[in-house]
């Protein structure tokens, strides 16, 4: 039976039900043709009597109980259709805030970008830089475009350029299967240092999985140390950022090491 369908069990009970009947209508004529039953259809009247008003009970609580289950049901999916609902205006809150925040994105780089350049303007004062340095041109980029750069790059961005500038400055290669897991995999990493090489900032070459650093754009070189610095220090109260610029730069300087001791 645990086989069957519903449908089959259904139609197999009323199966049993028609040849019920249908024996039961045969006995009945059998005994009206070949027995003298006294007041024999005043009995069988009775019993049907009997019978039918058995099946209206029956079909009344049956009905009830229909009643009862189509009712629940119908509360089921009022409850499921308000929750759908709730469900539909939180999606609709959740995706305004998500779209408050993205528009925000932009103001808060616009505020670390305004706290860099207060920075920057008070280290160059302490240590008596020239503030027509930023107008100097070095190449076809000048100082403030590249700082410019410098600070709009995402952290894992400035994370790579910090690697490439150390292994150009100290003359080194790296194995990019070596990579701190703040840069990841190389993927984006190389694909950043791509599109700075097609700014004219850098250039270098990838010989299997080697990155060896050919060329930097001078004012990179020479204040990429400090604006990573400043970075730093800005994004210092910050709990996810701050932490992330300090342990990179350290595994960074830890890596560098290794590779300087074993050359």
């Amino acid at each position: 039976m645990d086989n069957l369908s519903i449908n089959e069990i259904k139609m197999k009970l009323h199966l049993q039900y028609a040849v019920g009947i249908l024996l039961a209508s045969l006995i009945l004529l059998i005994a009206f043709r070949y027995f003298d039953v006294p007041d024999l259809v005043d009995k069988v009247t009775f019993a049907l009597t009997m019978s039918s008003m058995l099946l209206s009970v029956l079909a009344i609580f049956f009905t009830i109980n229909s009643s009862n289950k189509q009712e629940s049901q119908l509360t089921q999916l009022f409850s499921i259709q308000n929750e759908i609902k709730d469900s539909a205006q939180n999606l609709n809150l959740i995706t305004t805030n998500l779209m408050h925040q993205t528009c925000e994105i932009p103001k808060s780089i616009d505020r670390l970008s305004d706290k860099f350049d207060s920075l920057k303007l008070e280290e160059k004062t302490k240590a008596g830089y020239s503030l027509d340095t930023d107008n100097a041109k070095v190449g076809e980029l000048n100082k403030k475009q590249v700082d410019n750069i410098f600070v709009s790059s995402s952290l894992v961005g400035m994370v790579s350029l910090y690697l490439l500038r150390e292994l150009y400055y100290k003359g080194g290669r790296l194995n990019l299967k070596k990579l701190p897991s703040e840069v990841g995999e190389g993927t984006f990493m190389v694909g950043y240092l791509h599109g700075l090489e097609s700014c004219g900032l850098l250039s270098f070459e990838i010989e299997g999985n080697i990155l060896i650093p050919t060329s930097m754009n001078p004012i990179l070189v020479r204040d990429l140390p400090t604006l990573y610095a400043s970075v730093m220090k800005v994004t210092g109260d910050d709990s996810k950022r701050g932490p992330f610029l300090i342990n990179a730069k350290n595994k960074i300087d830890e890596l560098l090491k290794s590779l300087n001791s074993s050359l």
